[in-house]
């Protein structure tokens, strides 16, 4: 997945587990698959969760 370090690169961000989903752009380089912000993470989380466990991740 080297285009998650391409900053500006815009990914769409699907929870499986709720089908939420949510299109953010890359502002650096992350140790994880994607690191959401606050807000981005609150729009596709399931209540009550703190971790996305089954995600699809796709550039856009």
């Amino acid at each position: 997945m080297e285009w998650l370090e391409a900053v500006g690169t815009r990914l769409k961000v699907t929870n499986l587990d709720n089908d939420k989903s949510i299109t953010v752009r890359v502002t650096g380089p992350s140790g994880s698959c994607v690191l959401l912000n606050n807000a981005a993470f609150e729009k596709v989380r399931e209540p009550g969760k703190f971790l996305i466990r089954r995600a699809v991740i796709e550039k856009v």
